[in-house]
C-alpha cells in the first residue's frame, strides 16, 4: 500500500502521450527556473529538442541549459552543446571535462535523458564492450552524472 501512496504522490494523471513539453514545462516552472539543465538526445526530431525549447520557454528569462538550440527565440538562455554519444566511455569522459571547464555553471541539478538508441537488429557490443541498448540507457548517464 506504501509503494503505491508513493507512486501517486509522483505520478501525474493528467499528462499522458498527447501532453507537450511546454505544457509540462510551465505546471513545473518553478522548479526548473535558474537551474543548471543538461538534455541528452536533442535533435530537431525528437522529444530532446522540445524539452530543451520548453525549459526557456516555461520559466523565462533566467533559466539556463546545457543543450543545442538556436537563441533566436531565447537570447537571455544560455544554451551551450555538448557533444556526446553516451555509447563511448572516451566521449562521456571528454564531455564531462568540458562541461567541468564551463566555471560560471556549478553544478547539474537536472538531467532530462531522451538519448538512446532502438532497432538495433541483433546484439551489438560498443567499443567499450557493453551492449549497445544497455550503453546510452543505463550505463552512461551514471558515468556522466559521477563525472560531472
Amino acid at each position: 500500500m506504501a509503494a503505491a501512496a508513493a507512486a501517486a504522490a509522483i505520478t501525474h494523471a493528467e499528462y499522458n502521450d498527447r501532453t507537450e513539453a511546454l505544457e509540462v514545462a510551465e505546471a513545473f516552472a518553478s522548479g526548473i527556473t535558474g537551474k543548471n539543465v543538461v538534455v541528452t538526445g536533442v535533435n530537431k526530431n525528437g522529444i530532446g529538442f522540445s524539452t530543451a525549447e520548453a525549459f526557456p520557454a516555461a520559466t523565462r528569462p533566467s533559466s539556463k541549459s546545457a543543450s543545442t538550440r538556436s537563441k533566436a527565440s531565447f537570447p537571455t538562455v544560455d544554451y551551450r552543446p555538448l557533444k556526446l554519444d553516451l555509447s563511448s566511455q572516451k566521449t562521456v569522459r571528454a564531455a564531462a571535462a568540458e562541461f567541468l571547464s564551463w566555471a560560471h555553471v556549478p553544478t547539474v541539478d537536472m538531467l532530462v535523458h531522451s538519448a538512446g538508441v532502438m532497432l538495433v537488429p541483433e546484439r551489438t557490443l560498443t567499443a567499450d564492450g557493453v551492449e549497445m541498448h544497455l550503453a546510452p540507457f543505463a550505463e552512461m548517464p551514471v558515468k556522466v552524472f559521477f563525472l560531472a
